[in-house]
């Protein structure tokens, strides 16, 4: 914010010799010597008076030193100024939220990393669950809304999104409040022998994909699937009405308030996490990468 050769004849000045001053600047005395000519000349002042025992101030160059001081202390306390304004600025998340999208886990993980991210607040948006409002959302995602909770292995997320993981959850089953397997607290693979699970057709999600070859090896192909290309509120209607099976996990347990949702004896873990523009902002970018920190 000051011209640098300011710096250059203050240091002089106070150093007491041009030998010193480049000491302390880290550059050649004849480097000092030609700054303070040139500020010298472009004042039209005499600032220093030479002699072979060092500098001392002309009447001008005390003005010039005591005026350069002020401008060099109030410039610091102005940038100093503004990079606090810059620290206690907040920016602004847009988050997608809906029945199939909530925010509880983006909310966990971020208050783990709040330290890191003090500076972002939330301002939450409802979303469509509808299939192709959700596809034509993620389509123009960064326009009204920056980012959005879900699976992030999903095959209709390429070339459409970037995706964050934030965890591995653990695939449960929604299974409705009226059959049978809704009193269990936990279901063994065996118990599912007979039932139809409604799952995303093939292709949707390596994790699904995975899930279906699994349990059709181990039980037989006693174990029926009905394929369908997206889950949407219309499909846990349908699986109530016909008393099915669904995958779920923890961030989906509100969906449908007419299901239970029950771990099952298997390993199988379904990524999740944040969906994000292909060309995202600066400030989503930072928030993307502060949530991603570990303490």
């Amino acid at each position: 914010m000051y011209n640098h050769h300011l710096i250059t004849f203050i240091t002089v000045v106070e150093a007491g010799s041009f030998i010193k001053a480049a000491q302390r600047l880290y550059i050649s005395p004849n480097a000092v010597t030609k700054q303070i000519n040139i500020l010298e000349d472009h004042l039209g002042l005499k600032l220093l008076n030479r002699s072979h025992r060092g500098v001392t101030l002309t009447d001008e160059g005390r003005i010039i030193y005591n005026g350069a001081k002020h401008i060099i202390e109030e410039s610091n306390r102005i940038v100093d100024e503004a990079k606090r304004l810059e620290e206690n600025k907040k920016n602004i998340i847009r988050v997608g939220v809906s029945l199939g999208h909530s925010y509880d886990i983006l909310l966990k993980h971020w208050n783990k990393n709040a330290a890191y991210a003090k500076n972002f607040e939330f301002s939450y948006v409802p979303i469509s669950d509808n299939t192709e409002d959700y596809y034509n959302l993620l389509n123009h995602l960064g326009e009204k809304i920056d980012i959005i909770s879900d699976i992030t292995d999903a095959s209709y997320l390429r070339d459409r999104v970037n995706t964050f993981q934030l965890t591995l959850l653990p695939v449960l089953l929604a299974v409705p409040i009226s059959h049978p397997l809704a009193n269990k607290d936990i279901i063994n693979p065996s118990e599912l022998m007979h039932e139809t699970i409604i799952i995303p057709k093939r292709g949707f999600s390596p994790t699904i994909d995975n899930i279906f070859d699994t349990i059709t090896t181990k039980c037989k192909n006693t174990v029926q699937f009905e394929t369908i290309a997206h889950y949407n509120y219309e499909t846990y209607n349908i699986a109530i009405a016909q008393n099915k099976l669904l995958f779920s996990h923890e961030a989906w347990k509100h969906t449908h308030p007419m299901f239970k949702h029950i771990p099952v004896k298997w390993d199988f873990k379904q990524p999740y996490g944040i969906l994000y523009p292909l060309h995202p902002t600066k400030e989503v970018l930072s928030f993307i990468m502060a949530l991603g920190r570990r303490a």
